[in-house]
């Protein structure tokens, strides 16, 4: 059951018990009857009694369902990762976790419509705008923001929106509040050499990515298309 590429984890139990251990596990592979292989969890347990009487236990458990579902996993997040670095938009994570909280804040108080409630408390877009952070962007954020390194960017997302141009930030948390998977518009936003940008803003997350304090935004960069647009 043992072939030349997975004896290691034969040789290390077998030193466990010279070392008096009693037990040892490790993840590995075994070739069974038919000549293919299965991914198994093997652990080795022997109390000193038992193995003062040359015997030891040996469990295996067959775990390749989770492993193949593991490296279908790491392909994905290969292939989210490539997109993710490669792309010519922006994509960036959004660290809304404090933004949650003031959600979480209001539904206690049993607001249920954000909008009639930010029609009477205007204040509150410019605290939920401060409570959002880009924790992560890809390397084409850096040339739609101006920023020569991503340290730059990651931060607070409010000096990005232009003051007094911020309805579309405030339907996408109004959408983001009564539970849809995302928002989408064009709207305007501010480098941080100060030029403005016309971009088709869309945010996407699912209810229990929004619990653990996450968005994904994308940003694309229509400034030429708009100005062809409107001539």
């Amino acid at each position: 059951y043992w072939s030349n590429g997975n004896s290691d984890t034969f040789c290390n139990s077998i030193n466990a018990g010279y070392q008096r251990r009693s037990k040892y596990e490790a993840e590995t592979f075994m070739q069974v009857l038919d000549g293919t292989t299965v991914d198994v969890q093997f652990s080795m347990f022997a109390s000193p009694a038992l193995r003062d009487s040359g015997t030891v236990f040996i469990s295996l458990v067959d775990i390749t369902q989770r492993k193949q579902a593991e490296r279908e996993l790491m392909k994905s997040e290969f292939k989210f990762r490539t997109l993710f670095e490669a792309s010519a938009i922006s994509f960036q994570q959004l660290d809304v976790s404090r933004q949650t909280q003031l959600f979480r804040a209001l539904k206690a108080q049993g607001v249920t419509d954000l909008k009639a409630y930010i029609d009477e408390h205007p204040e509150f877009v410019q605290q939920a705008m401060d409570a959002v952070w880009i924790a992560e962007a890809n390397p084409y954020t850096l040339t739609l923001y101006g920023a020569k390194t991503k340290a730059e960017i990651l931060g607070p997302v409010t000096p990005y929106w232009i003051p007094g141009q911020c309805d579309t930030f405030r339907r996408s948390i109004e959408a983001g509040y009564r539970g849809e998977p995302g928002y989408q518009a064009e709207t305007k936003i501010r480098r941080l050499d100060g030029k403005v940008i016309d971009i088709l803003f869309a945010s996407a997350s699912t209810a229990t990515l929004r619990e653990l304090g996450l968005v994904v935004l994308t940003i694309v960069d229509i400034t030429d298309w708009v100005a062809d647009r409107n001539q």
